[in-house]
């Protein structure tokens, strides 16, 4: 099943601490998964057959072939391979049985080891993006951040994993966490930015559903606090014009959905707010938040390794309303004897 070189179908390799696996275990490999998802821990999963049938005994299951911690890469394509992820083995899974005896082997990304433990550890005077570094260098990633340069006096990381700290602090503002090729990237969302693809329902792509709703929260969103160094109240309002982007459509989900349904405004007292230009960045991350569920989608492709959260790919053949640029908020790849298939999820802010 996998292929090596100059695959003309769909194929895969797997290695293994840094070498290729052997012709004797990739054969024996007989499915390929990897997941993406905005703001987790990608995914890889696999099924090897534990049964060796020329010899007649098992293989794997002592642990001689696979092992916890294993250092795992995975490359996927059709015509030729493109490497998908890097990361660690975290479970063995094995399935005993007379028909057909397997092990399901999986694992995540580096971003997987900023979970283990909790700790009570304080910040003071420091900015999202010098906390982003320290936690990047604890899990040896380097870190790609362009959070705002509000510096904070004092932030406690209570009782709370890493990636928990982390994500509460990308939430707070509107940003996105994820790995790429040894970088944690601690960014804005990507949506709205040239599309990676350009897929046309009938031609490459195989089917698409989506879900328009009206926005019940979110159409202005007005962030109340106190500015403990200017000692005076905070008061920051986000509104139409507060969009990261309407991604090529004319009317966002807030403008279609107050057209004949109630007022969505919302008020937030915040007690983490240090200063205007931080509630302000505050209430537009609310803002976005519900806004980036007006329209979701999934949809599924031959196999596409271009199809990776935190970009944007082109939908065509939809129609006017559903036709344009998507964001990607998930993505499993897929390859096994059937062939190589993507299936995807997606959003859009406006039509």
């Amino acid at each position: 099943m996998a292929d090596t070189d100059d695959i003309t179908t769909s194929g895969f390799q797997i290695s293994i601490n840094g070498q290729t696996a052997s012709d004797d275990i990739a054969d024996s490999i007989n499915s390929v998964q990897v997941q993406y998802e905005l703001n987790k821990p990608t995914m890889f999963s696999f099924q090897f057959d534990i049964f060796n049938a020329d010899q007649g005994s098992w293989q794997g299951i002592e642990l001689e072939i696979f092992k916890l911690g294993d250092n795992i890469k995975i490359s996927m394509g059709i015509d030729n391979l493109i490497e998908m992820m890097t990361g660690v083995i975290t479970a063995i899974e094995p399935n005993f049985d007379e028909e057909y005896a397997y092990m399901t082997v999986r694992g995540f990304d580096a971003m997987y080891l900023m979970r283990f433990g909790t700790r009570l550890h304080p910040y003071v005077n420091k900015t999202d993006n010098a906390i982003v570094k320290y936690l990047a260098d604890k899990v040896k990633l380097t870190a790609l951040a362009d959070a705002p340069t509000t510096k904070y006096p004092y932030l406690l990381q209570n009782n709370q994993s890493d990636y928990e700290f982390l994500l509460e602090r990308a939430a707070r503002i509107g940003y996105e966490v994820r790995v790429e090729k040894e970088k944690l990237l601690f960014k804005k969302s990507q949506e709205g930015k040239s599309p990676v693809m350009t897929l046309e329902l009938g031609v490459n792509l195989d089917r698409f559903s989506a879900s328009l709703k009206a926005l019940t929260q979110g159409e202005s969103v007005e962030i109340r606090g106190w500015d403990q160094n200017g000692k005076q109240a905070i008061n920051s309002i986000a509104t139409q014009g507060s969009e990261i982007s309407k991604m090529g459509g004319k009317q966002s989900g807030y403008t279609l959905t107050q057209a004949k349904l109630p007022s969505s405004a919302m008020t937030i007292s915040s007690s983490t707010a240090v200063s205007p230009a931080d509630a302000r960045n505050m209430a537009k991350a609310e803002y976005n938040y519900e806004l980036e569920t007006f329209i979701e989608g999934n949809g599924e492709t031959s196999g596409a390794p271009e199809i990776i959260t935190g970009y944007n790919i082109e939908l065509k053949g939809l129609g006017e309303k559903f036709s344009g640029t998507y964001y990607i908020t998930s993505a499993t790849h897929t390859c096994d004897e059937q062939g190589y298939i993507t299936n995807f999820n997606v959003r859009r802010t406006a039509v």
